[in-house]
């Protein structure tokens, strides 16, 4: 369905200094490292252990149901939890790890996204647009916050506040005439299973500095690839711009109707970039290349993990003898 915009940010690319964009082909790949750094170190934090080159190969698969299922991360946590039900790990700590990785990559973002607001306004081009988006954004971190924090505190309570909001969705379903998405027996399990990881992890009083770390390190990764597109384009910039143009590009890629914001990305970055003083044909090309870089190549990355987890490759987390 999408070809032609592969096919548009493949010739982009093909315009650009070839130098430069195989350096920032080499960052999406540390890109990837960096995510599996960070998922061993939450696992490190909540008393597991994995390898590294386990870790590697499924964060780019979850990146990849991230893509063809979007639901602003939780789908890369129903993909760790599969694995491991399917290869019988504790489901609840593996679950935690994963729904920790995505709040603090949500986190990460926001901090950077607080900086590209910051430049917006002192350019006047924040518009009701990335209002919204980043309102949006904001929402889903402060109810993730909570549900965390109501975990700290017991299973009950959490469960409590899982199951209503399993009602609402379920009611609004019914509105639309839908079948029940949520199924109430599913949320108490999975209750269960997530208050005795968090458990877990208030027990060991593990500090979590490196994930937070790790995180704002894969926000700059990001932000390289764009610079070096606008190196590639050979074209004119500013930190700010920089820093803007990432911003409303990652935050409609995360808050988009379409998987990982195809369509939309390619339509508003542009606008973006162009309201901060980048000519359009530049800034169109730029985006395509950016695309390009950050989406089509990690998308064929994350189809080839998901064909090699599919193989039966086991996946291991050590529990210490401790």
């Amino acid at each position: 369905m999408h070809f032609s915009e592969l096919r548009a940010d493949v010739l982009a690319l093909r315009r650009g200094d070839l130098d430069l964009i195989i350096l920032a082909l080499g960052v999406v790949i540390l890109i990837n490292v960096n995510v599996a750094l960070s998922y061993q170190a939450i696992f490190r934090g909540l008393g597991m252990e994995a390898s590294i080159w386990t870790l590697i190969p499924l964060s780019a698969a979850a990146s990849f149901v991230n893509i063809v299922a979007p639901s602003v991360g939780a789908s890369s946590v129903a993909l760790f939890a599969t694995e491991a039900r399917r290869h019988g790990h504790p489901v609840g700590r593996v679950t935690v790890a994963a729904m920790l990785y995505m709040l603090f990559d949500i986190a990460g973002f926001v901090v950077v996204l607080l900086a590209g607001i910051v430049v917006l306004v002192r350019r006047n081009s924040l518009d009701a647009v990335e209002i919204t988006a980043a309102g949006y954004l904001t929402l889903i971190s402060v109810v993730l916050g909570i549900l965390f924090y109501l975990g700290l505190q017991s299973a009950e309570r959490l469960e409590g506040a899982l199951v209503w909001l399993a009602r609402g969705v379920n009611r609004v379903a019914g509105w639309l005439k839908r079948p029940v998405l949520l199924a109430e027996s599913r949320v108490h399990a999975f209750a269960v299973d997530t208050a005795d990881g968090l458990l877990h992890m208030r027990r060991l009083k593990r500090n979590f500095l490196l994930p937070i770390f790790l995180s704002l390190t894969n926000r700059a990764l990001f932000i390289a690839i764009l610079l070096l597109m606008f190196l590639a384009f050979r074209t004119p910039f500013s930190a700010g711009t920089i820093i803007g143009g990432f911003s409303i590009g990652y935050l409609f890629t995360i808050v988009s109707p379409t998987p990982a914001g195809i369509g939309v990305v390619e339509t508003l970055m542009p606008l973006g970039l162009v309201s901060l003083n980048v000519p359009l044909g530049r800034a169109t090309i730029i985006t395509l290349g950016y695309r390009a870089l950050t989406f089509w190549f990690p998308l064929l990355l994350g189809f080839g993990a998901v064909q090699y987890l599919r193989l039966g490759r086991r996946v291991d987390w050590e529990l210490p003898k401790n």
